[in-house]
């Protein structure tokens, strides 16, 4: 366990440090589609590591009981409450018969909630755990993480670029202090822990 927490947190590790400014420095001296094609390289080598590693153990009576209807409701539930929010108001008024069909599909999350608190066996979401206060912090606190990081990592280099007139290499550049926090951040807390 230790050494796969170690490809883990090396790659994580280099992929924050070089993702932005590799990506930066790609859009800024070739086109934005590269970004693209370099992820097929690497894609074939983790499908290649991937084949090498030995197969797990199965567990088919697990497989058909699969809660196909929650996965389906959180699909659906989830895709259409998040480009409503992203889309109202730009493609289609708040107010209109497309955005009270994307609200009424996105409200299928609640259908979720109930079909997964009657689920017999393998739900695909235990909502027992969500009752324990231990695990309903933990899960707070992932999503108001996760929430600020993206966010910075999707809206800073934008305002950098558009705001400051700076290059996309310079803006990736720029990260590197976000990318470094969430590292060290990352390493220090899972060492606390």
């Amino acid at each position: 366990r230790f050494r796969f927490q170690v490809y883990i947190t090396s790659t994580f590790t280099s992929a924050s440090f070089c993702g932005p400014v590799l990506g930066g420095w790609l859009v800024s001296h070739a086109h934005w589609r590269w970004l693209f094609i370099l992820y097929l390289p690497m894609s074939a080598f983790a499908f290649w590591r991937l084949a090498k590693l030995a197969p797990g153990a199965r567990h088919p009576e697990q497989l058909k009981t699969l809660d196909m209807g929650g996965i389906a409701l959180f699909a659906i539930a989830a895709s259409t409450g998040l480009y409503w929010l992203t889309s109202g108001g730009r493609h289609f008024p708040w107010v209109s018969a497309i955005s009270a069909c994307l609200l009424l599909a996105s409200l299928g999350f609640f259908a979720w909630l109930y079909r997964q608190q009657r689920a017999q066996s393998n739900p695909f979401l235990a909502i027992d755990l969500l009752r324990d206060p231990a695990m309903s912090r933990l899960m707070l606190a992932t999503a108001l993480f996760s929430a600020a990081m993206f966010s910075l990592i999707f809206y800073l280099p934008i305002y950098l670029q558009l705001g400051y007139r700076l290059s996309a290499s310079d803006s990736g550049l720029l990260l590197l202090p976000l990318t470094t926090g969430t590292v060290i951040g990352s390493i220090g807390t899972g060492k606390f822990a």
